[in-house]
């Protein structure tokens, strides 16, 4: 059977946003996935780069969303047998942008704990803030809600979930 053309661009996608967005990078853990290197796929990860690159990192749907309407995806795939040899799993770990990277004023921190110790924060204030855990739930009063929530429709009959801070 067929792997679908969604299933190879939310792998693809997967390893794209799991490092940097340097072309040899982005080919290199796209070849990984597909397991063998395609002349397509340097193509790809080229306006991957351009578009993406020294901005802040994307979200996996929407380098997803960009793999899917990208031309030289739908001929490779068309063409030929695509398939998922290798996956590439998001791990918990942080990463500053390339940008970011070259400010050179901040430390690497890689992990929400290294990020509360350079606050000077207990690991749980930060999830107070960042609004994890029993704090989020629908029924926590406004003073434990950082963000404001709403929903807005999309095309389609998708939602669009949208969570803006609070300044109250």
């Amino acid at each position: 059977m067929r792997t679908s053309k969604k299933t190879i661009a939310a792998a693809l996608a997967t390893a794209f946003v799991a490092g940097s967005f340097e072309v040899d990078d982005l080919v290199e853990r796209g070849s990984q996935v597909l397991g063998k290197r395609l002349r397509w796929l340097t193509l790809l990860a080229q306006r991957l780069s351009e578009v993406f690159r020294g901005r802040m990192r994307p979200r996996r749907a929407t380098v997803e969303m960009f793999v899917l309407f990208d031309q030289d995806f739908h001929r490779a795939y068309r063409k030929s047998k695509l398939r998922v040899v290798n996956r590439i799993d998001l791990s918990t770990s942080m990463a500053p942008t390339s940008t970011a990277a070259a400010w050179g004023t901040f430390p690497e921190l890689t992990t929400a704990k290294q990020l509360a110790e350079w606050l000077e924060i207990r690991s749980r204030h930060l999830d107070w803030l960042a609004g994890a855990g029993q704090y989020a739930s629908p029924t926590a009063t406004s003073k434990l809600q950082h963000y404001r929530t709403h929903v807005l429709p999309k095309r389609w009959g998708q939602i669009r979930l949208i969570e803006a801070p609070s300044y109250a």
